[in-house]
């Protein structure tokens, strides 16, 4: 459990709780499944010994083991794969991939459905009780994992997209204030008096000090700077600035 909350990346969560879960139940292979609710199936997010080809096999929503422990919230146990109706797998998929018995156990979290975590045995048999309570406790832990691992890769993308989107604003922001310095430092170098030009000129200054200011605001330590990065950031007004350029 502290393996698993101390790790917050979503496919690493996936590849750890597929893996130990194997690991505690002593099995050879595992399945995470996760419920697609834009698709309405379930599908294999993550494996441990599986083929290719049978982990691209999906499920519709409340179909076979996985559905079933889906919907009843507990283990589901088939102890003889090949000749179990519940499976809903192609019985050559089942022979090929090579497991003769597997169960499944549901993961939830505050009342949802997440997904499951199928366990599969090479031959026929049946499981003890200690296999499964073990292996439906790790499933408990483990939807708590995914959970915040799904959660926290949200707000990382939102927060991406959000920077993406401010650098853009900052950028444009940034530009317009340096364009209309560089227009009032052009119309100065026109002016037909000293006055004009001079306040011309002081205008300029000051906008493309705003600019400056905007864009240490707007690095690292968004919102915030000091004045001695304002007294020593050079202000720019390009003179050579034409409306055709």
């Amino acid at each position: 459990t502290r393996t698993l909350v101390s790790n917050l990346d979503l496919q690493s969560v996936l590849a750890q709780i597929v893996r130990q879960a194997a690991e505690l139940t002593d099995m050879e292979k595992a399945a995470i499944w996760r419920v697609d609710e834009e698709r309405k199936l379930l599908r294999i997010v993550s494996s441990y010994n599986l083929g290719p080809r049978y982990t691209q096999h999906t499920l519709g929503l409340g179909k076979g083991v996985v559905g079933l422990t889906l919907e009843t919230r507990a283990p589901v146990v088939v102890t003889d794969a090949l000749n179990d109706e519940r499976l809903q797998a192609p019985r050559e998929l089942i022979a090929e991939e090579g497991y003769g018995a597997m169960f499944s156990v549901p993961l939830i979290v505050g009342g949802r459905a997440l997904g499951a975590i199928s366990l599969y045995s090479a031959e026929p048999r049946e499981f003890t009780q200690e296999q499964v309570g073990l292996a439906f406790t790790f499933g408990n832990q483990a939807a708590i994992a995914l959970e915040n691992a799904r959660l926290f890769e949200e707000v990382r993308d939102g927060f991406e997209t959000k920077s993406l989107l401010l650098q853009e604003l900052h950028h444009r922001v940034k530009n317009n204030m340096q364009t209309i310095a560089s227009l009032l430092t052009l119309q100065a170098r026109h002016a037909k008096t000293d006055e004009a030009a001079s306040l011309l000129k002081l205008s300029a200054g000051r906008i493309a000090g705003m600019a400056r200011v905007h864009d240490l605001l707007s690095q690292e330590n968004v919102g915030s700077t000091t004045i001695g990065a304002v007294i020593e950031a050079p202000i720019v007004v390009d003179p050579t600035f034409s409306c055709a350029g």
